[in-house]
Order: structure tokens, then C-alpha cells, then sequence
């Protein structure tokens, strides 16, 4: 090995910690994020020297067993170990150390719960989204056993299946809990068959009673969507994108994922067309380039989104500026403005606006095949749900008008 290579092993990577916060201050990062950076940096390296690893070496192959000895708090360990990662990577960019992102390890039941997804993925063909879902959920059921110190699948029981549920299950509600019950018995089901539990236990699960179309869709007037966005302040970067994406929600009824996924080359300016890839249903939509839609989207992409190479339309405002990771960011983004447009309505949220489009084309008296194929619903009974919303209709029920409505 080469001197210099040697050498560089035994230096204390603190040396490295201000070049990095001045590779991070040209990329654009805030002063207040660098001083977090380097307050999370030092925690580590300071801790690592007083156990004796001083190294790069050592402390890559140590990284993971002390951040869960640094901080008891799981969100914190996520937060040091995502500005680890990037540290390694500005090292390995000037060529320091070729160093790797560190990962959690797995568990051993890691390689369970991936060949289960793959036999869902295979065998039932379900969509990329639901398998993330079915494998955090299978995660969490595997974490319990865990800590449960049960080590062997073979003894366990329906007292441990039932506790698990209790304990995870107390803060949704019947639908959410029908859902997850559903993932576990499939799991049971599968772990039976494939010889690894003794006997099939899935049926100590019992699921609530669902009603179809239980649930009153949650929508807000026109009036209001125009108030929802009269909160907005255009004269921010921030202000531009959230009015772009909250108006194409409430023009298109998009869900917010949808808004997140977006990209330039979705937009045909020319013929004035905007395409909605991969929707839920697993299909496409085109929907007419409105001109206030393709104004606000200008509007952004001219003064608001910052210089990035990735495609996607809406990008985050603080470096490394990359598109919304999880709905729920949006969804935060969009009960902000309803809140201070003083609206009150049951769980505000993204789909709010579709509930609201989808009401105002019911009061327009468009057909019902028309609102579903707007909507990008595969199944026309899918959309069933928003007759309940039909306000004008339901009067004329409570006036006493029926033959004419069913007629």
C-alpha cells in the first residue's frame, strides 16, 4: 500500500469537517443546516475517538453499532446516519477514501419478508406501492417477535399474533385495521404453508365489519378552494410551487402523488396536453393544458424551481433540491393553507380537492362514466362513492321529489 494511502487511515476524519461544510455552503445549503451537520458529525467522531477508532476504515466498519449506542431516539440515529452518508460521499467525490454509505443491517428475518414480497409480486401481481406497504407492515410484525426475544417462527402463537395486533392497531380506525389484518393473515398463510409455522393461526384475526361507502367523502365549496388559495403568497419561491400544485389538484382532481410524480416531459406545450402516467388503477390520463394551470407551472419553472437535473416538476427548496419523498410532505403542505383560510372540514388533506372537483362536475350535472374517466377510475361502481356528494339531488330526495331523481 502506498505511504500516502497508510497515512491517510491514521488522520482524524475531524480535519475533513470543514471542507466538507464548504463543499455543502456552495451547493447552497443554509448556515443553520451546515452548524446541524457539524454538530452531528462531531457527536459521532468524538464518540468513536473515545473508544479508540480513529481511522476511516474503523469507523465505517463500526458506523452502525454506534449510532445505536450514541442515541436512543431511532429519529435521531436516522438523522446522523443520513449526514454520515453524505460526509463519506464528499469524501469519496475528492477521491479521501472510498468509503460507502452505510446501511442498517438486516435482520435475520430480512430475507423472509423479501421472498414473500416477491411471491405477492409474482403470484397476486400486485402494484410496487402496496408490496412497500405489505413489506413495512411485515417489518414491524418481525421487530415485535424480536423484541419479544422470540427467535424461532416455530413457536409461535396466537396469544404473541394477538398482542401484536392490539398494541399496533390502537390509534386507526376499522378500515385501516381490516387492511393490516388482511396483510398478516396472508403472511400466517404463507409462513404455513411453506413449513414454517406449525399451523395455520390466521384465523384468530377476525376483520371489523366494513360497510361499503360508509364513509361521506370529505370536499369543500368553490368559494373556498378560491379562499384555500387566496392564502398563498406568491412573492416566495415557496408560495409559487405550493399554488401550482395545489391548483392542479383542484383543477384536474389529481391525487397527490400524482403532483409529485410529475415531470417536464409530462407537459406538451405545444399541444397544450398534460399526461398523468402510472395512475393508481394502472392507467394513463390526458388532460387539456388549462391556461391559469400552465401560467402558475411557468411561472414556477421560470422564477421558483432551482437548477437541478432531475425531471421532476416540483423539487424540494432547500438543497439538494430533489422532488417530495412522501405524500404526507404535501399533505402537511396542504392543511397549512386550509388552516389559514379558516376552513374547517374532517382530516383536510390532498384528496380533499378531488372530493371537491368530483362535486363540482356532479352539480354541473356531468354523467357519472364522464366523472370516472375524468377521474382516472378503472371501475365506474369506484366511483359510486361520490353520488353521496350530489348535494342538489339530495334536496330534491328531502323535498320529497324522488320519482324525478330516480327517474
Amino acid at each position: 500500500m502506498p505511504k500516502h494511502d497508510s497515512h491517510r487511515r491514521r488522520i482524524s476524519l475531524r480535519v475533513y469537517i470543514d471542507g466538507y461544510l464548504k463543499d455543502l455552503a456552495s451547493r447552497g445549503y443554509a448556515k443553520r443546516t451546515q452548524r446541524h451537520y457539524r454538530a452531528d458529525l462531531l457527536r459521532l467522531i468524538e464518540y468513536a475517538e473515545c473508544h479508540g477508532i480513529h481511522s476511516a476504515k474503523q469507523f465505517l466498519a463500526c458506523a452502525h453499532d454506534l449510532l445505536s449506542r450514541v442515541s436512543a431516539r431511532r429519529c435521531t440515529r436516522g438523522r446522523i446516519r443520513s449526514t454520515v452518508n453524505q460526509f463519506f460521499e464528499y469524501l469519496a467525490r475528492h477521491n479521501i477514501t472510498a468509503i460507502t454509505r452505510t446501511k442498517v443491517p438486516k435482520t435475520k428475518y430480512a430475507q423472509l419478508v423479501d421472498e414473500y414480497i416477491q411471491f405477492q409480486i409474482g403470484h397476486r401481481g400486485i402494484c410496487r406501492e402496496y408490496a412497500k406497504a405489505i413489506k413495512r407492515y411485515c417489518i414491524c410484525f418481525f421487530s415485535y417477535l424480536q423484541s419479544r426475544d422470540i427467535r424461532r417462527l416455530s413457536a409461535l402463537t396466537p396469544d404473541v399474533v394477538l398482542d401484536f395486533f392490539t398494541e399496533n392497531n390502537k390509534k386507526y380506525k376499522r378500515k385501516s385495521i381490516s387492511a393490516h389484518i388482511s396483510i398478516l393473515r396472508c403472511l400466517l398463510t404463507y409462513l404455513y404453508r411453506n413449513g414454517v409455522i406449525r399451523r395455520d393461526i390466521s384465523g384468530v384475526l377476525i376483520r371489523p365489519r366494513i360497510y361499503k361507502n360508509e364513509a361521506c367523502p370529505r370536499f369543500i365549496s368553490t368559494s373556498q378552494i378560491k379562499a384555500v388559495l387566496s392564502q398563498i403568497g406568491q412573492t416566495t419561491i415557496i408560495g409559487i410551487r405550493d399554488y401550482a400544485m395545489i391548483l392542479l389538484l383542484a383543477t384536474y382532481g389529481l391525487r397527490g402523488i400524482e403532483v409529485i410524480r410529475l415531470c417536464l416531459d409530462d407537459v406538451d406545450w405545444r399541444r397544450r396536453i398534460i399526461h398523468i402516467k402510472g395512475r393508481k388503477g394502472g392507467n394513463n390520463s390526458d388532460y387539456p393544458l388549462s391556461s391559469f394551470v400552465g401560467d402558475a407551472i411557468i411561472e414556477y419553472l421560470q422564477k421558483a424551481r432551482p437548477q437541478s437535473d432531475d425531471r421532476h416538476i416540483f423539487l424540494s427548496t432547500k438543497p439538494p433540491h430533489r422532488p417530495f419523498p412522501y405524500i404526507s410532505s404535501m399533505g402537511c403542505m396542504v392543511r397549512k393553507y386550509i388552516k389559514k383560510a379558516r376552513i374547517e372540514i374532517t382530516r383536510p388533506g390532498t384528496h380533499t380537492f378531488r372530493y371537491s372537483c368530483a362535486q363540482t362536475l356532479l352539480n354541473q350535472k356531468t354523467p357519472l362514466k364522464v366523472i370516472s374517466d375524468y377521474l382516472g377510475h378503472m371501475q365506474p361502481d369506484t366511483t359510486q362513492m361520490y353520488l353521496k356528494i350530489s348535494l342538489e339531488d339530495l334536496r330534491e330526495v328531502a323535498c320529497g321529489v324522488v320519482e324525478e331523481v330516480i327517474l
